[in-house]
């Protein structure tokens, strides 16, 4: 039985096992449950929850489960990580010289965007910064270059378009820098990458609107959010109180004495 795993599917998927096979182009696959045990390049190689398994294009491989309880993977789009690769100064491509690796940072940085879902700035960033990860495992840091003036574009655009889904390239293009520049760039200079920064404005704009008046559900759908529920959990993260209790709040201080 053999079940790839896209971003959309539940991580209580197992695989036991698959077939000798080959592919035409490089695979990436996320082990996101259990451990398998991958048999590529003439040895096997070890698969726990939270390693990255790669198959070079025309490799024959085959793999199974370890234990009783199967193990899950989700596929990931190697196009995309080459495209990313050829951002990157002196880095037309990206090669990689193990099958399997567990590494806390990688772990981590896949992690955060399984745990995303799908559409939207967060999900895009977070997807683009595991995958950068991924290619700079090893230390490599790209060249300098104008990331501050374009940070600073960034930053205006967001501003501007805080309510708005912005994908991570239109963001970099308006910045004239590419999506792996900014999303470093960002990061190192605001504090937080883009997508945390625009939930930052929108928090920031529904206090507003709450502080109006306004009822939590319209003021979430109005700032962007998905639903209630994601401003709820925003808003608590970023200030300590629920929606509800900020809205509360700022109603006794309005009421007269």
């Amino acid at each position: 039985m053999q079940t790839h795993l896209s971003a959309s599917t539940p991580l209580d998927a197992v695989v036991e096992s698959t077939g000798r096979h080959a592919h035409d182009t490089l695979q990436l696959a996320w082990v996101c449950t259990g451990m398998g045990r991958v048999y590529c390049r003439g040895a096997a190689h070890d698969a726990a929850a939270g390693s990255v398994v790669v198959v070079p294009p025309g490799e024959m491989h085959h793999g199974h489960s370890v234990g009783a309880d199967g193990w899950g993977y989700r596929i990931l789009d190697a196009a995309q990580l080459q495209e990313i690769a050829a951002e990157l100064p002196g880095r037309p491509r990206a090669e990689f010289a193990w099958v399997t690796c567990r590494d806390a940072s990688l772990a981590a940085a896949f992690a955060r965007w399984a745990a995303a879902g799908e559409g939207g700035l967060e999900a895009d960033s977070l997807a683009w910064e595991a995958m950068a990860a991924l290619v700079c495992h090893g230390g490599r840091t790209p060249a300098a270059g104008r990331e501050p003036a374009a940070v600073r574009e960034a930053v205006a655009f967001l501003e501007a378009h805080w309510a708005e889904p912005v994908p991570l390239e239109h963001l970099a293009r308006v910045a004239g820098v590419s999506r792996f520049h900014l999303a470093r760039a960002f990061k190192r200079e605001v504090g937080l990458p883009p997508h945390a920064y625009q939930t930052q404005l929108r928090v920031a704009h529904a206090m507003r609107m709450l502080r109006r008046g306004w009822s939590i559900s319209r003021a979430a759908f109005a700032t962007g959010f998905a639903a209630q529920s994601h401003l709820h959990r925003h808003f608590k993260r970023v200030l300590g109180v629920t929606p509800g209790q900020y809205a509360a709040r700022a109603r006794t201080l309005k009421s007269p004495r």
